[in-house]
């Protein structure tokens, strides 16, 4: 647990913070595996996200490659999870543009 978290936390008031000089960290999250749906849920919807999110490309063309990905990623994880995930990023589309405006007069 880092420092900024138990800080921040209400309840670990309790906590005193110091040196130990005999401590290991274990990282359990390495050792679990990653099913197949949610890694594919998470490499496609963050890929399609990112494009979609770039200010550098036209938007029209960024909907064109996440259509692109879509069978692609369907392929690669041999699953239907790409196709069932499609409408969701379809309806962050006002989002998205949103988004980009924002980013765009920013800039």
């Amino acid at each position: 647990m880092t420092m900024d978290r138990v800080y921040g936390h209400q309840s670990l008031r309790v906590y005193d913070t110091g040196v130990v000089p005999s401590a290991r960290a274990i990282h359990d999250r390495a050792a679990r595996a990653e099913s197949k749906e949610r890694l594919l849920e998470r490499n496609y919807r963050n890929a399609a996200l990112v494009r979609l999110a770039d200010i550098n490309r036209p938007l029209w063309l960024s909907w064109l490659y996440v259509c692109l990905l879509t069978p692609v990623q369907a392929l690669k994880y041999r699953s239907w999870a790409p196709f069932r995930l499609f409408p969701s990023l379809c309806r962050q589309n006002a989002a998205v543009r949103t988004l980009r405006r924002s980013t765009k007069s920013h800039s």
